[in-house]
C-alpha cells in the first residue's frame, strides 16, 4: 500500500478508537445519546473520504486514468459531453482529469452520489410526514414505484417490449407480495408460519406476470405482422376507433335517458288513458280504435316511444289492443315498464266494455 494511503487509514482508525474510548469515560458517557454526538460519525466519515480522495486520486490517475487516456489519444478517439452538447478531444480532457482538477471533479462526483442518497431518504421522510405512504407494505410499494418509474424512463429511451413488460411485472410482484405479506400476518397473527401461503401467493403473481409478458410479446409480434406501419393506417384506425366509441356512448346515453323517462312516467294513473286506449262502450268506439298512436292519445308514451311504435307497425289504438305483450316488448326503444302499463290499460278497457 502507498505510504500516504496507509497514513490516512491508520489516522482514521486512530480517530475512531479515540472517540470510542472517550465515549466510555464516566463524565462523557451521557453524551453518547445527545443529538450533537450523533452527527460526529458523519463529519468524521466526510473528513475520511475527503482525505482518501485527496491522497488516493493522484495514484489512481497515474496508474489507470492517464494510460487509458493516452491510448485513446493515440487512436484519435473523441468523447461526447452531454452537458456541453459537443464532442471533446481527449487532448483537452487530459488536463481536466489530472490533479488537482481531477481531485475536485472526484469530490464533486462523490458529493453528488451522497446528495442523491440523502435526497431519496429526505423524500421518503417527507412522504411519511404528510402520510402519503401506504399503511401496508410501504417498502414493497416504494420498490414497485421505483420499478415503474425506471420502466417509464426506459420506454421513453426506446427500450424493447420485453424490458418494459418485465419491469412492470416485477413491480406488480413486489407490490403484491409486500401487501399480501402484511395482510396475511394481520389475519393469522405473527406467531403463525405464513411462509407457505406467502410463497404460493407470490408464485401465483409471478405466473401472472410471465403470462402477461407472453401476451404482450405475442400481441407485439402479431401487430408487426399484420399492421402496415404508415401514417394513413394509423389515422384511419384512430378515426374508426373514435367513431365506434362515439356511437357506443351515444347509444348508451340514449338508452339511459329513455329508461329514466319511462321509469318517471310509469307511476301515472291509467284512468286518463282508459278513454283513449280502450273505447268505453259509447258511440266513439270506432273513432278510438282508429286514433293514431301519439302522446295525446296514449299519455303513457313519450314522443320517442310513440314514434318507435308507429315505425314498428302499431299505428292506431286498435293495433295496440290487438298486440300481445311479447310483440310490444320486441319494439326497440320502448321500455318494459311502458309496455306493461299499456297492456294493463288495454285489459282494463276490455273489462269495462264487457
Amino acid at each position: 500500500m502507498a505510504t500516504e494511503l496507509r497514513i490516512v487509514l491508520l489516522a482514521g482508525i486512530g480517530v475512531l478508537t479515540t472517540a470510542y474510548l472517550l465515549s466510555r469515560l464516566p463524565g462523557l458517557h451521557r453524551l453518547r445519546y445527545s443529538t450533537t454526538l450523533r452527527w460526529v460519525p458523519v463529519f468524521i466519515g466526510g473528513v475520511f473520504v475527503t482525505a482518501l480522495v485527496t491522497v488516493g486520486y493522484p495514484r489512481v490517475f497515474e496508474h489507470w486514468v492517464r494510460p487509458e487516456v493516452e491510448q485513446s489519444i493515440a487512436e484519435q478517439e473523441t468523447v461526447f459531453l452531454p452537458i456541453l452538447e459537443e464532442e471533446l478531444q481527449l487532448q483537452e480532457l487530459l488536463p481536466i482529469l489530472s490533479p488537482p482538477n481531477g481531485i475536485a471533479i472526484a469530490g464533486l462526483g462523490i458529493t453528488g452520489i451522497v446528495g442523491a442518497v440523502l435526497g431519496v431518504f429526505l423524500l421518503l421522510w417527507l412522504l411519511g410526514s404528510f402520510q402519503l405512504l401506504p399503511d401496508r407494505g410501504a417498502p414493497g410499494t416504494i420498490g414497485a414505484a421505483a420499478l415503474v418509474g425506471g420502466t417509464i424512463i426506459a420506454a421513453t429511451a426506446g427500450a424493447s417490449t420485453l424490458v418494459v413488460t418485465g419491469g412492470v411485472a416485477c413491480a406488480i410482484v413486489s407490490w403484491d407480495a409486500a401487501v399480501y405479506g402484511v395482510s396475511v400476518t394481520e389475519e393469522l397473527g405473527r406467531d403463525t408460519d405464513v411462509g407457505r401461503p406467502t410463497l404460493s401467493h407470490t408464485l401465483g403473481a409471478v405466473l401472472v406476470g410471465v403470462v402477461g409478458i407472453g401476451i404482450a410479446l405475442g400481441l407485439n409480434r402479431l401487430a408487426e405482422a399484420i399492421t402496415v406501419q404508415t401514417g394513413v393506417t394509423i389515422a384511419i384506425s384512430l378515426i374508426v376507433g373514435l367513431l365506434v366509441s362515439f356511437i357506443a356512448v351515444k347509444r348508451r346515453a340514449t338508452s339511459k335517458a329513455i329508461t329514466t323517462r319511462s321509469t318517471t312516467a310509469s307511476p301515472r294513473t291509467t284512468a286518463a288513458t282508459d278513454h283513449s286506449v280502450s273505447a268505453a262502450g259509447d258511440d266513439s268506439v270506432a273513432t278510438a280504435k282508429d286514433a293514431t298512436v301519439s302522446v295525446d292519445t296514449v299519455p303513457l308514451l313519450d314522443v320517442h316511444e310513440a314514434r318507435m311504435l308507429r315505425a314498428a307497425g302499431f299505428e292506431t289504438i286498435g293495433d295496440l289492443q290487438a298486440a300481445s305483450q311479447s310483440e310490444l316488448e320486441a319494439v326497440t326503444g320502448v321500455s318494459d315498464e311502458t309496455v306493461a302499463a299499456v297492456i294493463a290499460a288495454v285489459a282494463d278497457g276490455k273489462d269495462r266494455n264487457e
